[in-house]
């Protein structure tokens, strides 16, 4: 596992993502995974992610971290995914691929020399909810589900979980000085109405 450092949330917000071509996915996966795919960029906010179709036809996906991300919440999020896998394998999440060298992730750099975490996971199908769920046993099943993933996080501990996540509704705080972003005034009033009630009412 890679030593923690000092966590800079505003850091990775601030540090453009990655900026590797779909040509460069496909060598990063065929190189370090073993995996010879086709690579299409996914829509991503601080990391550079692309779904890859290999040639049996397997689906997957190339995470390329933020090259300001501590790579010990890489091998949080991966460590995470693996303990599932382990305390509740029908459950439906994604499924860490390792690299050549039997390793979780690999480090890649990047042509203006950054050097950034790379990971491979299958690609789990599926659609985000637009609204909220409607039917009775769409929310039972849902609620099942977090049932079942709580229960297989169960004794896992690792030092990077504690990392701070600036969209974490424990640290609104934070946001508040990025009001000021906000270019209409309108806007800028409401989002503060907004963080006051998140502190006077959820935080405590």
């Amino acid at each position: 596992m890679p030593p923690s450092r000092e966590d800079h949330p505003d850091a990775v917000l601030a540090t453009p993502p990655p900026r590797f071509s779909p040509r460069d996915a496909e060598r990063i996966a065929r190189e370090i995974f073993g995996v010879a795919a086709a690579a299409r960029e996914l829509v991503g906010e601080r990391d550079q992610n692309f779904r890859l179709r290999s040639d049996g036809g397997e689906e997957l996906v190339l995470e390329i971290a933020n090259a300001a991300q501590d790579p010990a919440v890489v091998d949080f999020q991966v460590g995470v995914l693996r303990h599932i896998a382990a305390r509740d394998p029908a459950l439906p999440v994604p499924r860490v691929r390792e690299t050549r060298e039997g390793t979780a992730y690999a480090t890649v750099e990047a042509p203006g020399g950054t050097r950034h975490t790379v990971s491979l996971l299958t690609y789990l199908p599926g659609r985000a909810l637009e609204r909220p769920a409607g039917t009775r046993s769409l929310r039972r099943r849902i609620g099942e589900l977090n049932a079942r993933l709580g229960r297989a996080l169960r004794g896992y501990f690792h030092p990077a979980a504690g990392h701070t996540l600036l969209w974490d509704v424990k640290h609104v705080g934070r946001l508040r000085e990025r009001a000021g972003h906000i270019q209409d005034a309108a806007g800028r009033r409401r989002a503060g109405r907004w963080l006051d009630r998140i502190e006077a009412r959820l935080l405590p």
